[in-house]
C-alpha cells in the first residue's frame, strides 16, 4: 500500500475509503483516531468531530477497551500479528452504549518510521437478526411439528384402542365357547372347538398386524442410509406382486428410466413404500373383480427422481384425497388406514413427498418425489438427537 505521506496516493486512498459502505477508521501507533468515513460514523452513532483525536478504544466494550493499547504496543515491540491482517468477528460499542456484532479487519500502513493502522468494520447486526429469526422460525416449526405429532398420537391411541377392542371381545367369546366345548366329548364338539381356536389365532394375528403398523408409524427413522439403485429396489417390490397380478388377470407393466443416479436412502424402507403402493393398486382393482391394469415407472426431472404407480380402478373420492395420508383414513372395507401414513412418513424422512391424482371411476396415480440431493432437514436433525 502507498504511504499516507504521498499526497496523490493519500487522496486516492481516502476517496475510496470515504465511499465504502463498510466503516473505515485510521489510527496512529498510540491508538488515536486520525480519520473515519461516514459509514463508520453512521454505524456507531457519532459525528466525525466526536471521534477524531479520541482513542479507538472508545468503539470497544470492556475488557477489549482496557487492553487495546497493550495490543498495539505488543505488536510494535514483537512484530507478532495476532489480529493484524486477520479478519474476525467481535463486539463493538455504539455511542449510546449498545453493543453490535461486527466483522473487523486490521491492516498496518507504514510511513517512514511511523506505523498507522486501518480498520474495516462491517456491521453484522442485520445478519445476526436474520440468523436469530431463522432460528426462531426453525424452533417454531419444530414445536408445531411436535404438537401435531402429539395430536396424531392421541388420535391414533383412541383409534388403536377401538380397533383392538373388537377383536379382543371376539377372543373372549371364542375362548369361553372353546372352554365349554372342550368339556364335551362329541366329535362335532371337538371340530367346533378346533374352528373356534382357528378364529382365535386369526384375531391374534390381526391384533399383531395392527400393532406392527402402529409401531412402524410412530417409531423414529433409523437414520441408516446407503447409496441405492432405485430401479433395483422398484424391481424387487414388483416381484412380490407380479404373480398375484397375473392370477387376478391384471395387466402389470413396468417402465423404468435408464441412467438414474443412486440416492442416499434406506433401501428396505424405500422398498416398503413401493410395495405398499403396488398392493394398494392391486387391492383397488381386486375390489372391482374385473381385471384392469397397473403401471409402475421411474423417471427423472425437475431436480428429483420420481416413482409412479397408476391403476385404472375406481379411484379415490375427492373428500378422501385431502386427508388420505392421515392415520386411519381408508377406502377399504377392511384395513387400518395406516399404510399410506407410514409411506408418507418414510418418504418425508428422505426429504421427499408423495402426491396423488385421481378421477372417480378412472383410477388413481401416486407419485413418490425424491430429491437428487437430500436437503438439510432441521426437524429431522433435531428429532435424531
Amino acid at each position: 500500500m502507498s504511504s499516507p505521506a504521498d499526497p496523490h496516493s493519500q487522496r486516492l486512498l481516502y476517496s475510496v475509503a470515504a465511499t465504502m459502505s463498510d466503516g473505515v477508521v485510521m489510527i496512529d501507533a498510540r491508538g488515536i483516531i486520525i480519520w473515519v468515513n461516514q459509514a463508520l460514523c453512521k454505524t456507531f452513532g457519532y459525528v466525525e468531530r466526536e471521534l477524531l483525536g479520541e482513542n479507538v478504544s472508545l468503539l470497544m466494550p470492556s475488557p477489549d477497551r482496557e487492553g487495546h493499547s497493550g495490543y498495539i504496543a505488543r505488536y510494535l515491540e514483537t512484530g507478532e500479528k495476532r489480529i493484524i491482517e486477520r479478519g474476525r468477528e467481535v463486539e463493538a460499542q455504539r455511542a449510546d452504549g449498545s453493543r453490535i456484532p461486527v466483522h473487523l479487519t486490521v491492516n498496518e500502513v507504514i510511513d517512514g518510521n511511523n506505523s498507522y493502522f486501518s480498520g474495516i468494520v462491517r456491521d453484522l447486526s442485520d445478519r445476526r437478526r436474520a440468523d436469530e429469526a431463522e432460528a426462531s422460525l426453525r424452533a417454531l416449526q419444530f414445536n408445531q411439528a411436535q404438537l401435531e405429532r402429539v395430536a396424531v398420537a392421541g388420535e391414533m391411541a383412541a383409534m388403536v384402542a377401538h380397533e383392538i377392542r373388537t377383536p379382543l371381545n371376539a377372543l373372549s367369546i371364542n375362548v369361553q365357547m372353546a372352554q365349554r366345548l372342550s368339556r364335551r366329548s362329541g366329535e362335532s364338539d371337538r371340530e367346533r372347538a378346533s374352528e373356534l381356536l382357528g378364529n382365535l389365532r386369526a384375531e391374534v394375528e390381526r391384533i399383531n398386524g395392527l400393532l406392527e403398523d402402529y409401531l412402524a408409524l410412530v417409531r423414529r427413522p433409523s437414520g441408516t442410509t446407503d447409496q441405492v439403485e432405485v430401479n433395483s429396489v422398484v424391481q424387487e417390490a414388483a416381484y412380490f406382486v407380479a404373480q398375484q397380478m397375473e392370477r387376478e388377470n391384471i395387466r402389470f407393466t413396468r417402465r423404468l428410466a435408464a441412467g438414474l443416479p443412486a440416492l442416499d436412502v434406506d433401501k428396505a424402507r424405500l422398498r416398503q413404500v413401493v410395495l405398499n403402493l403396488l398392493i394398494n393398486a392391486l387391492q383397488a382393482l381386486s375390489s372391482t373383480q374385473r381385471g384392469g391394469s397397473v403401471e409402475l415407472w421411474t423417471e427423472l426431472g425437475d431436480g428429483e427422481l420420481r416413482i409412479g404407480v397408476r391403476d385404472d380402478g375406481p379411484g379415490v373420492p375427492p373428500e378422501i384425497i385431502a386427508k388420505m395420508f392421515r392415520p386411519f383414513v381408508t377406502t377399504k372395507a377392511e384395513g387400518t388406514g395406516l399404510g399410506l401414513a407410514i409411506c408418507q412418513r418414510i418418504v418425508s424422512g428422505f426429504g421427499g413427498r408423495i402426491s396423488v391424482e385421481s378421477v372417480p371411476d378412472c383410477g388413481a396415480t401416486f407419485l413418490v418425489h425424491l430429491p437428487l440431493a437430500r436437503p438439510t432437514d432441521t426437524h429431522r436433525a433435531i428429532e435424531a438427537k
